[in-house]
């Protein structure tokens, strides 16, 4: 699971919605750590102070959290920061923080993102869940589940990397995405982060990789009567989850030139940065930047738009 949590004094305006679809709101109550120097003195998820191997100073866990353990930090934004997770049945799940609450916005706009798009579209097995949230009461988190594949990029180191996998497994996962950003486009909501990081891999019933798309967090509504429909209730959410359609947010290297230049956002911007996902897809390197002339690094007519 990954949670996202906030450590300032509890925020009026950050209350927890009054429905779900995908999650729901928690019941756990979460436990702040103090600011480790450099370890911690007290007792940590792991059982002592001492942290896992090869561990910074800034990989403490944050807090502690019942009935999991805080297996390393993935990622960190202006929000706060991201965590894997691993429950005590062994499922591993992603716990979101944040430290200021002001900045729960991404939080509460990724919740009722997940929670819109389940109302229009039912569970979808190719876009990612999200499980507990609490922005009610500090510590605030958000958990989204997590796959036993791991994030694209991750599953295709472990098999070697990404020019390893056969090329029709890869361009298949593509193409996953592709149905699931489809979906979430269909009923007006934009990803605005597409990129490996943001797809998961998990294994289908068959033993086959299956891409799960993941990571609404800076997404955008782009319908706003989405919000009125009859037995849709979104408490203290409705700024939050419009946004701006020149919002800043995205990764550089996956964003489109007029994102760039702070034009709006659109579906083709995220029909761009899967684009560019297709390019490294079939090149075998996520390291690689879509320049001029990427059709010359392209041996299939059609892929390189021929």
């Amino acid at each position: 699971m990954v949670f996202l949590m906030c450590a300032m004094p509890r925020s009026k305006a950050a209350g927890c919605c009054s429905i779900s679809v995908t999650g729901k709101p928690a019941n756990r109550k979460l436990i702040a750590m103090p600011e480790p120097d450099p370890w911690p003195s007290i007792k940590t998820p792991w059982g002592s102070a001492t942290p896992p191997s090869g561990a910074a100073p800034g990989d403490v866990p944050p807090i502690l959290v019942p009935d999991h353990t805080l297996i390393r930090r993935i990622g960190k934004g202006s929000y706060g920061e991201v965590w894997l997770a691993r429950h005590k049945s062994g499922e591993e799940r992603v716990f979101k923080f944040c430290f200021e609450a002001e900045r729960l916005r991404a939080l509460k706009r990724e919740v009722t993102l997940f929670r819109l798009l389940g109302e229009a579209l039912g569970h979808r097995r190719d876009i990612a869940r999200v499980l507990e949230w609490d922005f009610d009461e500090v510590p605030y988190f958000l958990e989204t589940e997590y796959t036993d594949g791991g994030d694209l990029v991750t599953w295709a180191e472990r098999r070697g990397g990404l020019a390893a996998v056969p090329m029709a497994t890869r361009l298949e996962l593509v193409a996953e995405v592709a149905e699931a950003l489809a979906a979430a486009h269909s009923v007006g909501i934009l990803h605005k982060d597409v990129k490996p990081r943001n797809v998961l891999i998990a294994t289908d019933a068959d033993g086959r990789p299956q891409a799960r798309l993941t990571d609404f967090g800076i997404g955008l509504l782009t319908d706003r009567d989405r919000l009125r429909e009859p037995g849709f209730t979104v408490l203290g959410f409705t700024e939050t989850v419009l946004g701006t359609q020149t919002s800043t947010g995205g990764t550089v290297r996956y964003m489109a030139p007029e994102l760039l230049e702070g034009k709006p956002a659109t579906i083709q911007g995220d029909i761009y940065s899967l684009g560019v996902v297709l390019y490294q897809i079939v090149v075998g390197d996520f390291g690689r930047t879509l320049a001029p002339g990427w059709q010359r690094e392209i041996a299939d007519a059609i892929l390189a738009g021929h």
